[in-house]
């Protein structure tokens, strides 16, 4: 675990006359295996300050010092609104931290601090020694970082708000059987906010599950690969599943306990029903102990159907339903340490599917594999070699679930890292260690979206996005930034599961579609068509040229110019692009007209 990230929150204290008044608090996170001092820690303290300066009232070029203190007793977690920390730091006085405090150097290493929940940071600042007559340029500096300090709290409040409508939405279902009943789910997919992302009706899906967790990406990754030697004993164990599961049994019951039996032998885990506190049961779970926290979690939920003609729900949704109710009456601690990941099995007669679900600002439940017909067929050899695989893909990653369960650790109070994405770092071109702070997630105006964006911040405070798609045209974004016409593309690399991770600078502007018209210049146009010459001559295509992936922005020379983004296929393309298919140079010609027809119209 010493080479994760550790990381807390620091409220920061402004030093007065006599006492110390709570400022605001910054999120801090460092590497344990790294050289980490407390002047680090320092530094980046005077630097949040600074963004929030306009804000706290500080003048941003004020001398700043920063004292840092561990306190011997926290006093309470470093979350809520300004007046209740307020109130709870109003004890802090020299006194105070005289005798319930120690002082750390700034030379010493972080490693030092004990309890690094419980720093504290103690600031002195003093105004520039000339007057200060701010200028255009500080007038405009001080609006951009009040903008940006905004643009963060707000979006790391619209996740806690998700968060909130969706355990909202969660406590307010009816029983696993009857939310799972199609008119049921029907309705949750209809509402203005949509917590649930199962991908019906077309474009209610939310961001891919492999995101939040490797193993689900480990799981597609061994089912991708062919070449994955079964031995006899799992092909022998796949063959006796196979046959129990062609039978015909009398009722559900005797179906679960026999099924249940079969994959607890196969899979090496126990996998038995539970009753919980209010009395309600599900099928079949595998329980894993979380010791921090003495509570229980299920990285494996079960749901059987006796048979297709006795169904009146959708197993895969009555399983994430049960998934949920699970911990909500029986570990519900665990929601706030994590995103809670699961397979679930839905079992309906001889049908098998694998899916994943997950708990962050939407509860996300997606098919890892096709319903699988566990019974004697004629098809060919392969189809009983895919369900061996896929099996075994079970067995392999299970263990990898429940070790993580075992050896999860508690999170910052206050910190929303269980909702975000699980990259956080990677090496840039220099072979440097960039750390990524996530700041909220980029939702579409149009709520149904397929779209896994996020804004990020580095640890050199460089403003990014961070992108997860199944395909990229990285040549394409290259090709295009060089000459300024798209952001910079600063990492680009397989995830596991078949998926990329992109990172790219955050582009300030707004779209052609909300562009003010006086910023609609000549210039706009004439970039759109220099980066769409520049790809056919290259024999590439934008594939995406729609109004919202267009942005316009302002060059150093303050005139306006274009830069291009690209997000995923959506609708109103020409008329012969499908999904899947093949996008030509006519396809951006066409884009082109109907921008073109934009300006014209103006």
């Amino acid at each position: 675990m010493s080479g994760e990230p550790r990381s807390f929150r620091v409220p920061i204290l402004l030093a007065t006359a006599d006492k110390y008044q709570y400022l605001t608090n910054t999120f801090y996170e460092y590497l344990p295996s790294k050289r980490a001092y407390v002047s680090d820690l320092i530094n980046a303290v005077i630097d949040a300050v600074r963004v929030k300066s306009y804000r706290l009232k500080i003048h941003p070029d004020s001398e700043m010092t920063m004292e840092i203190f561990e306190l011997l007793e926290s006093l309470g977690p470093v979350h809520g609104t300004a007046q209740a920390m307020e109130k709870q730091f109003e004890i802090v006085d020299d006194a105070y931290l005289k005798n319930n405090a120690c002082d750390f150097y700034h030379r010493e290493m972080m490693k030092s601090l004990t309890k690094p929940e419980n720093v504290v940071a103690v600031l002195t600042h003093a105004l520039p020694s000339r007057k200060w007559a701010p200028t255009d340029e500080d007038s405009e500096r001080l609006k951009r970082q009040k903008q940006e300090a905004e643009e963060i709290e707000a979006g790391i409040q619209a996740i806690l708000d998700g968060r909130e409508r969706l355990l909202a939405g969660l406590k307010r279902l009816p029983p696993p059987s009857e939310a799972g009943k199609t008119s049921y789910v029907r309705g949750l997919a209809q509402e203005t906010q949509p917590w649930l992302k199962a991908g019906r009706p077309f474009g209610v899906i939310g961001p891919l599950v492999s995101i939040y967790h490797t193993v689900f990406a480990n799981f597609l990754d061994l089912l991708a690969c062919p070449d994955n030697r079964l031995d006899l004993d799992m092909l022998v164990k796949t063959q006796q599943l196979v046959e129990a599961s062609s039978m015909f049994y009398p009722n559900e019951g005797v179906r679960q306990h026999e099924i249940n039996r079969q994959l607890s032998d196969f899979l090496g885990t126990n996998i038995a029903p539970m009753t919980l506190s209010d009395q309600s049961s599900n099928d079949g779970l595998v329980s894993v102990r979380f010791p921090k926290i003495d509570q229980d979690a299920a990285p494996v939920f079960l749901e059987y159907k006796a048979e297709a003609d006795r169904v009146s729900t959708e197993p895969c949704m009555q399983a994430a339903f049960g998934y949920a109710r699970y911990y909500l009456k029986h570990s519900e601690k665990l929601l706030n340490y994590c995103c809670c990941p699961s397979f679930t099995l839905s079992i309906t007669g001889p049908t098998l599917q694998v899916s994943a679900v997950v708990l962050v600002d939407d509860m996300l439940v997606q098919e890892l594999t096709l319903p699988l017909l566990l019974k004697d067929s004629p098809l060919p050899p392969q189809h009983f070699l895919y369900i061996a695989r896929v099996l075994n893909a079970l067995k392999v990653c299970i263990p990898q679930l429940c070790s993580f369960y075992e050896n999860l650790e508690k999170p910052v109070p206050g910190s929303i890292g269980h909702l975000l994405p699980y990259f956080t770092s990677y090496k840039n071109a220099e072979g440097q260690d960039v750390q990524l702070k996530y700041v909220g997630r980029v939702r579409p105006k149009e709520e149904n979206s397929r779209r896994a964006l996020f804004e990020a911040e580095t640890n050199q405070k460089v403003k990014v996005v961070v992108k997860f798609v199944h395909q990229y045209g990285k040549h394409r974004h290259e090709l295009l930034a060089k000459e300024g016409l798209a952001p910079a593309l600063h990492y680009f690399a397989p995830l596991g599961g078949g998926i990329y991770v992109i990172v790219m600078d955050f582009v300030t502007g707004d779209t052609i579609f909300e562009a003010k018209s006086e910023s609609l210049s000549p210039d706009v146009l004439t970039d759109i068509e220099r980066a769409v010459n520049l790809l056919h001559a290259n024999d590439l295509v934008f594939g995406d040229l729609r109004q919202p992936n267009v942005m316009v922005v302002k060059r150093e020379d303050r005139k306006h110019g274009v830069m291009l983004i690209d997000f995923d296929w959506e609708i109103d393309w020409h008329s012969e692009v499908v999904c899947g298919g093949i996008v030509a140079e006519e396809h951006d010609a066409y884009m082109l007209s109907k921008i073109r027809q934009k300006f014209s119209g103006r």
